[in-house]
C-alpha cells in the first residue's frame, strides 16, 4: 500500500493519515521479521515528515520516535534507547493531549523497563506509577506488571518494610482482577515466605535458585506465561541476583537466545549459581 500510494503523490497529500498508518504498519513488520536496515531508514524518513495537524505531529511522533525506543526495549538493547528517553518524555509531554491512553500505557511501560535495566530505580518507580495511576480500563497485564515491578523495585532499593506490605496490597490488587498468571502468584509467594524472610546468604541464594527452576518450568510448559517474558524478563531478573550481573546484561542474552531457539540454532545456556 505504501508503493501504491508513493506512486500517487496526490493520494499522499489527500489522504495523510492513511498514508502514516501504512508507514507504520509496515514498520511493524520490519521490526517483527527484524529487517534491521529497512526499519530504521524507513524510521528516518517517518522523523523529517511534518504536518501543521496537531494530530498528525502526535501520529508523526509515536510512529517514529516511540516506535524506535520501543523496539529497543523488545529487542533489550536498553543502553542504545537511554539516550532517546529524553526525546521520548518531552513528546509524551508536548503531544499529550493527541495520544491515546492505551498508547501512553504501553509508552511508561517501555520506559519503566528501560530505567529498571539501567539500574535507574526511582525513575522506573516513578513512569510505574504513572501506568497504576492511569485511569485507562484496558492493558489490566500491563497495569498488573507495574505492580509486580514496583515490589522488584522497592527490593532494589532495601525498602523491605514497604515491601511486606507491598506484598499484601499487590496480592489483593490481583486477586480481584480475576485473572492472576502462575508466575506472578510465585513470585508473590516467593516474597511472603522466603526472599523477605531469609536471614543469610547462602538461604537467600537457595530461594532465588528454587525460584528460577519453578519459574522455567512454569514458562517452559504454558505459552501463556511465557508472553510475559516479552514485557518483562524475570527469569533474568532471579538470574542478576544469583550471578550478580545486570539485568540488562542478561536480559538480552535470554532476549538472544529466544531468537536462535526460534531459528533453531544452538542455544546459550545461562546457568544458575548453585
Amino acid at each position: 500500500l505504501v508503493n501504491l500510494m508513493e506512486r500517487h503523490p496526490v493520494r499522499v497529500r489527500e489522504e495523510p493519515s492513511r498514508y502514516l498508518v501504512s508507514l507504520h504498519n509496515l514498520l511493524l513488520a520490519q521490526h517483527t521479521t527484524r529487517r534491521e536496515k529497512d526499519f530504521f531508514s524507513l524510521i528516518e524518513k517517518v522523523k523529517k515528515m511534518t504536518y501543521r495537524d496537531k494530530k498528525m505531529q502526535a501520529m508523526v511522533f509515536h510512529a517514529s520516535w516511540v516506535l524506535e525506543f520501543s523496539t529497543y526495549t523488545d529487542w533489550r538493547r536498553f543502553e542504545e534507547g537511554k539516550r532517546l528517553i529524553p526525546k521520548i518524555t518531552e513528546g509524551l509531554n508536548h503531544h499529550d493531549a493527541y495520544l491515546r491512553v492505551n498508547w501512553k500505557v504501553f509508552d511508561y511501560h517501555n520506559l519503566a523497563h528501560t530505567c529498571f535495566a539501567l539500574g535507574n530505580f526511582t525513575e522506573a518507580l516513578d513512569w510505574s506509577n504513572k501506568i497504576i495511576n492511569t485511569k485507562e480500563t484496558f492493558h489490566n497485564n500491563i497495569r498488573s506488571l507495574a505492580r509486580i515491578m514496583g515490589l522488584l523495585i522497592h527490593y532494589e532499593l532495601g525498602n523491605w518494610e514497604l515491601l511486606e506490605y507491598m506484598v499484601r496490597s499487590v496480592q489483593r490488587y490481583l486477586g480481584k482482577q480475576g485473572h492472576l498468571y502462575k508466575t506472578e502468584k510465585l513470585l508473590l509467594q516467593y516474597f511472603r515466605k522466603k526472599l523477605l524472610q531469609d536471614a543469610n546468604p547462602q538461604q537467600l541464594k537457595e530461594s532465588f535458585n528454587a525460584l528460577r527452576a519453578e519459574l522455567i518450568l512454569l514458562m517452559q510448559g504454558d505459552p501463556l506465561e511465557k508472553q510475559l517474558l516479552e514485557l518483562f524478563d524475570l527469569p533474568a531478573w532471579v538470574d542478576s541476583k544469583l550471578q550478580k550481573r545486570s539485568y540488562s546484561e542478561l536480559a538480552r542474552a535470554h532476549y538472544l537466545n529466544r531468537l536462535s531457539e526460534k531459528a533453531g540454532a544452538p542455544v546459550v545456556k545461562t546457568k544458575s549459581t548453585k
